[in-house]
């Protein structure tokens, strides 16, 4: 499972970052090489777990401080199955 949040404002900020499920999963390393060509692999991924949170606060306006804006919060957790 792989867990993606999502955080926007109404103001245009986004940021979006994966984060690590409670089990740490370790991958091999292997050597890579240019030289041969090898089949890309397909994932059948499904939605696990979907969870949005939203909020609404005042805040003052970047383009004038004299002025109040509303500024929209949204946090979004998503879980992944792939196999």
């Amino acid at each position: 499972s792989v867990y993606f949040r999502h955080n926007s404002t109404g103001l245009g900020n986004v940021s979006v970052s994966l984060v690590p499920p409670s089990k740490v999963v370790e991958f091999e390393v292997s050597p890579q090489s240019t030289l041969e060509t090898k089949e890309s692999k397909s994932f059948n991924c499904r939605i696990e777990y979907e969870k949005t949170d939203r909020a609404k606060k005042t805040a003052l306006c970047n383009f004038d401080p004299s002025k109040i804006c509303y500024q929209e919060q949204t946090q979004s957790h998503v879980s992944w199955l792939c196999s």
